[in-house]
């Protein structure tokens, strides 16, 4: 992570140099701004990757800072993790709207908020836009071509990564797979072409799960309509609610897009945050029959499992 300039926005001293100091020490270049305008000066100038921003600021407050950054074209892609005492869930849900990647509550954890930046940091190299062009990713030989999403292998050894952060971190991870268990046609749509295999419907999907996921989110196609998403961070209710959002937007859209199509979307979804979690392979393997009990179950479209908790889910 060296050269890699993290600003840490916050008036608070020695909340600014603890953090800062916890930076270096990972080997990010970290500097402070004890005010709005000067964290926004700081970005304007090019060399910050990642801004930590905390809400009550001398100035203007966090949430102006956000805005401008993101009004600004030279300032829209800093990714923006809000560092404050603010918890509530409206804060959240208004710094998400914001464009802000991440939310860290006051008092912090400083190993969560090394977590947090890590993840944030890795929109920079690993989100999924798929009208970028081919050069944008890293190695093509990760990357779906049909939908731009990553593909198996690159989710295998992303899987494992995260495994291995989970362990150490005690965090929580969630593992989602998706798939569509029908769908209707009307009768003057009959004889096309199966709608799973249409290219247009998969590249819709994939357009919706990066409309509707966070920067650090893992969203890959596996094979056919069958798609996987790895939510690090989040525990089994989270995931579900993730899910339910999934099926809505992907409900919505159809109808508004298709008239005459509807389809149901099915989940299998695996989350821990214990010490000893399974290997990627083993996680993906219980999300899929997850996903397979989810089929056989008439009325479920959702099987969730909490390896820690050891409970199961059925929506």
């Amino acid at each position: 992570m060296k050269n890699i300039r993290v600003c840490v926005a916050d008036d608070n001293k020695d909340e600014v140099l603890i953090l800062c100091e916890s930076l270096k020490l990972h080997n990010y270049e970290a500097v402070p701004a004890f005010c709005g305008m000067e964290a926004i000066e700081l970005c304007k100038s090019g060399s910050v990757a990642l801004l930590l921003l905390d809400i009550e600021l001398p100035d203007i407050d966090g949430i102006e800072v956000c805005k401008r950054l993101k009004a600004d074209p030279d300032t829209k892609d800093i990714p923006i993790i809000f560092v404050t005492a603010r918890g509530s869930s409206q804060d959240v849900a208004l710094g998400h709207e914001l464009g802000a990647v991440d939310y860290i509550a006051k008092p912090y954890n400083l190993p969560m908020v090394l977590v947090a930046v890590e993840m944030a940091l890795r929109t920079l190299h690993t989100s999924a836009y798929i009208d970028s062009p081919v050069e944008f990713w890293d190695d093509p030989i990760y990357t779906d071509p049909l939908t731009g999403l990553r593909n198996y292998r690159y989710l295998m050894e992303r899987l494992d990564e995260e495994i291995v952060r989970t362990d150490r971190h005690k965090s929580p991870l969630s593992c989602i797979v998706l798939d569509f268990a029908d769908y209707n046609l009307e009768e003057e749509e009959a004889g096309t072409a199966d709608l799973v295999e249409n290219d247009s419907f998969l590249q819709d999907v994939a357009l919706t799960l990066k409309q509707n996921s966070r920067g650090c989110d893992i969203l890959t196609r596996l094979e056919a309509s069958k798609f996987v998403i790895v939510l690090p961070n989040q525990n089994l209710d989270r995931a579900i609610k993730y899910a339910q959002k999934i099926s809505r937007e992907l409900e919505k859209n159809f109808l508004e897009e298709e008239k005459t199509v509807s389809l149901q979307s099915k989940f299998g979804i695996v989350s821990c945050n214990e010490k000893k979690v399974p290997s990627g392979e083993e996680l993906l393997g219980i999300a899929m029959r997850n996903l397979l009990r989810a089929f056989t179950r008439p009325g479920i479209t959702i099987v969730g499992k909490d390896l820690t908790e050891k409970k199961e889910v059925y929506i």
